[in-house]
Formats: C-alpha cells, structure tokens, sequence
C-alpha cells in the first residue's frame, strides 16, 4: 500500500495567515461598552454593569442575592464551550473568516445568558421588590391587578428589559 502527499504552497500561505489573523482574537461576552455606563432604568443611581455585578457576584450583605448569569452557561457545561471553540478553529482551518467564527460562538453564549434570565433564576424575588415593581403594597391589589391583565414580570433580573438588552458580544484584539 502507498500513499502520496501533496504541498499547496498557496493554500498553506492562506492557512497561516488565518492563523497570524487570530492571534490575540477574542470574542468577549457581557455588559460592556456604552450599555454597561447607561444608568440602570429602575430608579437607582447604578450604571448596567454595576446591576449586573451585584446580582451576578450578590451585593453587600447577600442584597439583593447573588443570581449569577454570565458565568454558568459555560461552568455548568464547560464540554460544550470548548466543543464550540474547537468547531470554530476547525472551521477556520477550513477557511472561514476568524472573527466570524468568534462571533458565532459570543452569539451563542449570548443566547445562553438570556436564556437562563429568561428561565428565572433564583432565589425568587423578594415580596417587598415585587410591590415594589408593581407599585402596590398588599397581595389584594396585587391579584386584583393581574385578574386584568396588568400583572408585571416577577422573573429575576427582568423588569425592564435593560439588563438582557444591554448583554453584548465584542470581537477584537485581547
């Protein structure tokens, strides 16, 4: 039995150049940029990225409770997370753009992030921040309110939207 090999030159020159492109890449995954300086919208004198350090490390006191939310996609399934980065080299070994790549695996852990708020994480909100986002003060008006439909979300970390919208994937120079 024989084998042969061949050496493309040219294609080994794109491949290596791809390679000298991702040096130093990285896809960067959180409350960053303008989002993270805006002001959080519930009243307090907080930036987007200081909420979301309360809540993901817990605020002084454990208030409010930590409820992490950017690290656990990839600590409750570290496999996947590499399996998506090695898919990603693969792909670029193949040819596609770098940054690209990087970008599709930020989207997907993005995705992850708002999944899990979406699916709520506790603990669950305490009474006293449920009236306080329902602006009533007693269970009865509460029910009385959502028996017409009005009922806000009592899922942690959403109200408003900011903290899920303000989540951002970034791909550039480390």
């Amino acid at each position: 039995m024989s084998s042969s090999f061949s050496w493309n030159t040219k294609e080994w020159d794109k491949l290596l150049t791809r390679c000298v492109a991702m040096k130093g890449l990285a896809a960067k995954i959180g409350i960053q940029g303008e989002k993270a300086a805006e002001p959080h919208t519930d009243g307090e004198p907080l930036t987007n990225a200081e909420v979301a350090a309360v809540h993901e490390f817990s605020g002084p006191q454990d208030s409010p409770p930590g409820r992490p939310f950017i690290r656990p996609p990839y600590d409750n399934d570290p496999g996947k997370w590499k399996g998506e980065i090695a898919e990603a080299c693969a792909n670029v070994i193949k040819g596609a753009n770098p940054v690209a790549e990087l970008r599709r695996v930020g989207e997907n852990y993005r995705t992850a992030i708002t999944d899990r708020v979406k699916a709520g994480i506790g603990p669950p909100l305490s009474e006293a921040t449920i009236n306080r986002r329902r602006g009533q003060n007693t269970q009865k008006k509460r029910d009385k309110l959502e028996s017409k439909g009005k009922a806000m979300d009592t899922t942690p970390l959403i109200d408003t939207g900011t903290m899920i919208g303000a989540i951002s994937v970034v791909v550039g120079k480390a």
